[in-house]
């Protein structure tokens, strides 16, 4: 698991490759798709975390493909698209959830794609520079989508480093093992317990890490000590710092519990998931066409069962201040919890906090600001509507 997260310091992989699409073309599914009725398993190649597999596009290949259920598109490089005289069928923007700003690229028709004995005809895909984003990890071919896979059933059996696709479906959805997911998204979003907090996930075997959340979570979720950076992230067009921490509870996913899980928040991370330093261990399978995924094959589990309980958050050293990010030369506030410090204190939706006991914010490193943020007095500094007044806290 370290490996993956050094490795995370540098590219985080989670922004490269998870695309979705933005605008109107939205990445319509494959218009057919053949199955053989007997299971045969294709062998996963593993590119650190990623998972990669053979496929043939077009008839011709084989090429090295990145299966990933993160992504909300499937991407070739333009040297494929050149190579294979695939026809540009429009234009669109695809997006990443790391908050990068949308690319607008060629979209795609792929007359075929085989992976093993599954052939997906009329297959929509875009195309873009994979060797730009990658960086010193060798750049695949193509990245596929598991939403390509619509009206079948994938399995990812990662502990067997194999890929099983079949006609059929999963068993309807029980909250144990068989979860459903948004009917709305593409990538799997389930709901998860996060110590006794709900809270929406996606399922993204693209990302590194165990569990990635968005930094306002830092000030709810009760954590074994102050987040520390732990690595360095880079999109196509920013780099930030990864920070982690031990959560002190237990997340639950159905029936499956993980005691005191490593967490990691990221500025540049608008919607929480789950990476490979969880999934790594399971076979996971997605009926996409139901919107249904299953966890199987655990090799190891704390034997802890679901607990639902009333959490304020960040528990009782938390001041309830939600963050755009911890990055800047000032501090964005998108919400306070109410009953909590900064509400009682004054602290409002949209102030800007300049400085933080004394100190300007832009002084400050990202581990610095989150001492500030979970110590106690807090005194701040903030610009509402052209004025700066201040605001003083306290945890006791």
């Amino acid at each position: 698991m370290k490996s993956w997260l050094s490795i995370a310091a540098v590219i985080v992989v989670a922004a490269i490759i998870a695309f979705s699409v933005v605008d109107g073309w939205a990445a319509q599914q494959v218009k057919r798709v053949q199955v053989p009725s007997s299971e045969k398993g294709i062998p996963i190649e593993w590119l650190a975390h990623l998972t990669v597999v053979e496929a043939f596009i077009n008839d011709q290949g084989p090429y090295k493909v990145v299966l990933d259920t993160g992504a909300g598109v499937s991407v070739l490089t333009r040297e494929i698209v050149k190579e294979l005289e695939i026809p540009v069928v429009g234009s669109a923007k695809i997006g990443s959830p790391m908050g990068t700003e949308p690319l607008v690229t060629d979209s795609l028709n792929v007359r075929s794609i085989r992976m093993g004995d599954a052939v997906m005809k009329n297959a929509p895909a875009v195309t873009m520079d994979l060797r730009t984003v990658f960086g010193s990890l060798e750049a695949p071919d193509a990245i596929l989508s598991a939403a390509s896979f619509d009206g079948f059933v994938i399995t990812l059996d990662f502990p067997n480093d194999m890929i099983l696709v079949r006609a059929g479906e999963l068993p309807a959805a029980d909250g144990k093992r068989v979860l459903e997911y948004s009917s709305s998204a593409v990538v799997p979003q389930i709901s998860v317990l996060v110590a006794g907090e709900e809270m929406s996930i996606s399922v993204h075997t693209g990302a590194p890490s165990a569990f990635v959340l968005p930094p306002h979570y830092i000030s709810v979720l009760p954590l074994e000590s102050e987040p520390t950076v732990s690595g360095h992230g880079r999109t196509v067009d920013a780099t930030f710092e990864i920070l982690s921490s031990k959560l002190e509870g237990v997340i639950n996913i159905g029936d499956i519990a993980l005691l005191n899980p490593t967490v990691t928040f990221s500025e540049r991370t608008k919607r929480a998931h789950v990476g490979m330093g969880v999934l790594r261990e399971y076979a996971i399978t997605i009926d996409s066409a139901n919107r249904r995924i299953r966890f199987d094959k655990p090799l190891e589990s704390t034997p802890v069962q679901p607990v639902r309980r009333v959490v304020k958050h960040g528990g009782p050293k938390s001041y309830g201040i939600m963050l755009n990010g911890l990055s800047g030369e000032v501090l964005e506030v998108r919400g306070v919890e109410q009953g909590l410090a900064a509400a009682s204190a004054g602290l409002q939706r949209g102030d800007r906090i300049v400085a933080m006991n004394g100190q300007l914010v832009k002084s400050l490193s990202s581990e610095e600001r989150v001492r500030h943020l979970r110590g106690t007095p807090l005194t701040l500094k903030v610009e509402r509507k052209g004025e700066v007044i201040e605001i003083v806290m306290s945890l006791d």
